[in-house]
């Protein structure tokens, strides 16, 4: 993880800066782990800042995983079950795969029947920062489907989402992830749920599905960038939006409500969750979360343009 993210520069207003030092800190005591038995989980956050953790590195972050540890400042692991649920490795396990997208390492996830933990069959890491409601950020993320994850026809499984903050005054039972990125039967799906128009805190409304690809090819990297707003509005300058990249080729350009009309923003988990308890157990490596306030914060191969043509890249937007 680097404050600067290596390419844009990273502006902290003082108030951000301190509560960023603050929780760093705590999470490097001894009793930092009495929180919920683990150093740095969101629980402990809970405690300090009444569920808000939108002053949590907001500009800029990336677990590129080569420090070799998952105990990284911004980064929960609350939602892994076992020592296997996540694992740093240098190369990947499986016969004709490439090694790591970026660096030296990359993120093994393993989920197993009756890992079940928070709710839900998972092994994921949580980015511990709530998207400030209305505000637009670069997210991108490096994914390698092994060629041999079992298919289990009657089961889907999300790979990145965006999940929305459950706090007592104004979401006390939660939402289904207002954004996330689905795998099923070789199938690559990117999902959208938002708030029916005008109701606060807002419901569940119809899963929308901004992207399918009908066959993803397996034992390869894939690079996803996300651009999104993140607003419930319907209409207006300040609606939201979702525009995704796969492998630099634009695939979503949405324009209209994204999320609930909640007081906190949503937050990333990335990693692999399933539907249903798994038959038999299924890995999915991912590399190189990044997280930032524009596309140079978050580019993968930033010698490619967004349209994955060589030359001198072109602006976003």
């Amino acid at each position: 993880m680097t404050l600067n993210c290596e390419k844009g520069a990273l502006m902290i207003k003082s108030k951000q800066l301190f509560h960023f030092l603050i929780a760093s800190t705590l999470a490097s005591l001894p009793f930092a782990s009495a929180f919920a038995g683990e150093p740095f989980t969101d629980e402990s956050y809970n405690t300090v800042y009444k569920w808000d953790f939108s002053g949590v590195n907001p500009h800029c972050i990336v677990f590129d995983f080569e420090s070799g540890t998952l105990d990284l400042p911004g980064l929960s692991t609350r939602r892994l079950v076992n020592p296997y649920s996540a694992q740093i490795v240098d190369e990947i396990a499986a016969a004709n795969s490439p090694k790591v997208r970026q660096g030296r390492n990359a993120a093994r996830f393993e989920l197993r029947t009756g890992d079940r933990v928070s709710g839900g069959w998972r092994a994921e890491l949580r980015d511990l920062n709530n998207a400030v409601p209305g505000s637009e950020v670069w997210y991108s993320l490096s994914t390698l489907i092994p060629k041999d994850f079992p298919d289990e026809p009657e089961n889907s499984f999300v790979l990145i989402q965006w999940h929305d903050q459950k706090v007592p005054w104004n979401n006390p039972e939660g939402h289904s992830p207002p954004l996330a990125t689905r795998y099923r039967n070789h199938r690559l799906d990117i999902t959208l749920r938002h708030a029916f128009e005008g109701q606060q805190p807002g419901e569940n409304g119809r899963e929308r599905i901004l992207y399918s690809h009908p066959n993803l090819e397996r034992g390869v990297w894939h690079d996803l960038i996300y651009h999104v707003r993140w607003s419930a509005r319907p209409t207006g300058p300040d609606t939201g939006f979702v525009r995704a990249w796969l492998d630099n080729k634009q695939i979503v350009d949405y324009t209209g409500p994204v999320g609930y009309f909640d007081d906190l923003g949503p937050y990333v988990k990335f990693g692999i969750y399933a539907r249903h308890d798994v038959k038999q157990p299924h890995v999915v490596y991912h590399d190189a979360y990044r997280r930032g306030n524009d596309y140079d914060a978050v580019c993968v191969d930033c010698s490619l343009r967004l349209d994955g043509s060589e030359g001198p890249r072109m602006a976003p937007d």
